[in-house]
């Protein structure tokens, strides 16, 4: 059985560090040598899409005592150091020993995606793919406009150059009557960016997110407070289970079926032992993005 800590309660700290603590068996053998902690810090003035600095506060409590030999913050979108500061992340190294990485900085390795019409799309992603030993992705589960809800798998998307990451999306302008090619594509083209890298340990920060609203993956929507964390060491399973919680189908989002398909995790909720809070007990159903009945035909 996969073991996935859940924890609900009235701290963020108090349930993302004691949702690693119940998955720590597991958590634990992946954790070694260099650590890569990849938060969600996506935009300027966006603080409900952000990883929360008391969510990565808990991530370096948790680490603190594991002898590590190096642990990094880092990101690819936007302008990453700016937007650290903006999270309030700075005045956590005053207490934990850290390095912050602008993943822009680290050079880049050509990809290839798909565009919309199902055309090769040229892409880069970032060398710092290749440069920790374990990589833990913190994000913020949220609705989301194509991929139906956005996880520990899509926070991957951080890993491409910073000036092309509207490729996941197969097109620039992923709005109105393109919709339907960005939800068969993305799926895909996450899938493609898995094969190069995806977390060896994943923590879902649910304390707040976001549901509804036109265009979720930057930003607008309405706050909600489902006021619950997941952790473990099998990012399908911990997808899983945040997804379930919220209310959506697994079978649904794309990139999670295929990351069973290729092994990268399990999605069978009755292989997964969910330890601390139950699932029923942490579920929050959101409201979906607008045109669901689009969203759920990436299959096509």
């Amino acid at each position: 059985m996969t073991k996935v800590g859940l924890v609900k309660g009235e701290d963020r700290f108090a349930n993302v560090f004691q949702a690693l603590v119940n998955a720590r068996e597991e958590v634990k053998h992946k954790i070694h040598g260099t650590v890569t902690v990849k938060v969600n810090a996506v935009m300027a003035g966006a603080p409900l899409a952000n990883t929360h600095p008391e969510a990565l506060r808990a991530v370096l409590e948790f680490l603190q005592p594991l002898n590590l030999d190096r642990v990094v913050v880092g990101e690819a979108s936007g302008h990453p150091i700016e937007r650290f500061r903006e999270c309030g992340y700075f005045p956590l190294q005053d207490r934990y020993a850290f390095e912050f990485l602008d993943f822009n900085t680290t050079g880049c390795e050509e990809m290839e995606l798909l565009s919309t019409e199902g055309k090769p799309l040229p892409a880069h992603i970032t060398n710092a793919h290749r440069q920790f030993d374990c990589l833990i992705s913190l994000s913020v589960p949220k609705a989301h406009s194509e991929a139906v809800i956005t996880l520990s798998g899509k926070n991957m998307m951080g890993f491409l150059d910073g000036e092309e990451q509207w490729k996941i999306h197969g097109i620039r302008d992923f709005h109105g009557d393109n919709l339907p090619g960005c939800v068969r594509v993305i799926h895909k083209n996450l899938r493609t960016l898995h094969k190069k890298v995806r977390p060896d340990v994943a923590v879902l920060d649910a304390f707040h997110s976001f549901e509804g609203g036109t265009v979720p993956q930057c930003a607008q929507g309405d706050r909600v407070e489902p006021k619950f964390a997941v952790a473990g060491a099998d990012f399908v399973a911990v997808d899983t289970v945040a997804a379930t919680a919220l209310g959506f189908n697994p079978q649904d989002i794309g990139y999670l079926v295929y990351g069973v398909e290729d092994g990268y995790g399990t999605g069978d909720l009755s292989q997964i032992e969910v330890v601390g809070t139950s699932i029923e007990e942490a579920r929050w159903p959101l409201k979906p993005a607008p045109r669901m009945e689009v969203l759920v035909n990436w299959r096509d």
